[in-house]
Order: C-alpha cells, then sequence, then structure tokens
C-alpha cells in the first residue's frame, strides 16, 4: 500500500567552498563586485566581503578572502543553480588564485508533502526508523510527540549529513530558512500542512577546484536517489 503524498519539492540549495586564504582578494574586490554585478543586481561590501542578492532568482552569493558561497531558495532547475555557482566561482578565480580547498559541500533541502495528519507521519518515521526494545521504551516512551533523524556516513567519496523528519507548516521556514535579500525582501513561499523534510550535506576535502562541476553534478545526483529512495521506504508499505 502506497500513502498520498504531493510531489517531491527541492526548495534550496546552498554551496559553501573554504580555501587557504589569499590577501589578493583585497586589491580585486572591486572588480570581483563589479563582474558579478551582471548576475545579482544588489551587492553589499564591507572591509573584508561582498554580499550579493538577486530577486529575479531568489540567489544569494558572497566572496571573501577564503570563502565563497551561494543559495538559491526553491531553484528552477539544479542547472540554473549550478551555473551561477560555476560562473561565480570562475570570477572569482579568474582574479585570484584558488591553491588549496579545506572543504567544499554542496546542501539540499528537500519537501515531501503529504495528504494525511502529522501524528500519522510520525508514527510511521518512528515505526521505520526507531523500535526501542521494551527497556528503553520503560526509561524513556514506547512513542515520540515528534522526531528527527540524522544519519552521519561516507558514499562515493563524500561525507554525508543526513537529516530529516516529520514537519508542520509553521516549522519548515525554521527548519528550510529563506534567503534575506539585500533590499530587505524576504520570499516566503506556501508550504503544505504536513510534510517530510529532507537537510543533506554532501562534502569532502580530498579535491581539486577543476573538479567543482563534477563534484556539483554527482552530489545532486547521489542526494536525489537518497531523497527518492528514503520518501519510498516511508511512505509504501
Amino acid at each position: 500500500m502506497s500513502l498520498t503524498h504531493g510531489t517531491l519539492q527541492l526548495r534550496k540549495i546552498a554551496f559553501e567552498l573554504r580555501f587557504h586564504p589569499s590577501l589578493m582578494f583585497y586589491n580585486e574586490m572591486n572588480n570581483i563586485g563589479n563582474e558579478l554585478n551582471e548576475f545579482y543586481p544588489d551587492w553589499l561590501r564591507n572591509w573584508n566581503l561582498i554580499q550579493f542578492t538577486d530577486k529575479n532568482t531568489n540567489s544569494f552569493f558572497l566572496v571573501s578572502h577564503n570563502r565563497i558561497a551561494g543559495e538559491m531558495d526553491a531553484p528552477d532547475s539544479f542547472q540554473a543553480f549550478k551555473f551561477r555557482i560555476t560562473k561565480g566561482t570562475k570570477i572569482y578565480r579568474d582574479k585570484v588564485p584558488i591553491e588549496k580547498i579545506n572543504r567544499i559541500g554542496v546542501r539540499f533541502f528537500w519537501l515531501c508533502p503529504v495528504d494525511f495528519p502529522f501524528e500519522e507521519l510520525n508514527r510511521i518515521i518512528q515505526n521505520k526508523f526507531y523500535r526501542p526494545r521494551e527497556e528503553l521504551s520503560k526509561v524513556l516512551v514506547p512513542e515520540f510527540k515528534d522526531v528527527a533523524f540524522f544519519f552521519d556516513f561516507e558514499k562515493m567519496n563524500n561525507t554525508f549529513h543526513f537529516v530529516f523528519g516529520p514537519v508542520r507548516d509553521k516549522e519548515i521556514s525554521e527548519r528550510i530558512p529563506p534567503i534575506r535579500l539585500i533590499t530587505g525582501e524576504l520570499k516566503m513561499l506556501e508550504n503544505p500542512d504536513v510534510g517530510i523534510f529532507y537537510d543533506i550535506d554532501c562534502y569532502t576535502q580530498e579535491i581539486h577546484i577543476n573538479e567543482l562541476e563534477s563534484f556539483l553534478d554527482k552530489g545532486n545526483d547521489l542526494v536525489k536517489d537518497m531523497v527518492n529512495g528514503v520518501t519510498k521506504y516511508i511512505l509504501e508499505a
């Protein structure tokens, strides 16, 4: 038996690249900002970083002497997100070499709406992932009012932080925080009454900057398969 649910929704993607700091960045800040301004109409600079946002794509980008980061809410496609990350990183690298990567990660936030009460979804997830022995049930309780699960593992040479659980409408913006634009606007997405949320961080340290695009593609493919597989496991008897 399959339980009724809506279409899986990719609600946010976030990217972060940390690397050995370069003082060249401070001489190139304005040049980097001017080029990125083509993709991000609004930008804000202080002494050590530049932040960019674009309300048309609901996206964010940041550059500093040792970090590049980007986010996009409810992207039209993964390719749209990837284009902005790879383009922005290339603009940075053309001005400031990236020598040693300390960490690179891409984080996905998925949501699966369901058409039944939170209490039922919570019970289903507990039955699938948490089955305490009698001794533990006596110490705690046989069933919890709310749960979330956190798995930490390695797969295909990447490390994953995999968090998921049932969620109510009012909790979704806390679990998947929306981007606040430099203009001060905050675009709130329409949320289901109940759903399964996924927060999955895929990262590595063993990588060269020229492998950025393949890392992003591989992370997207792996995470999408995981989300589909876990959702099927939860909702199909």
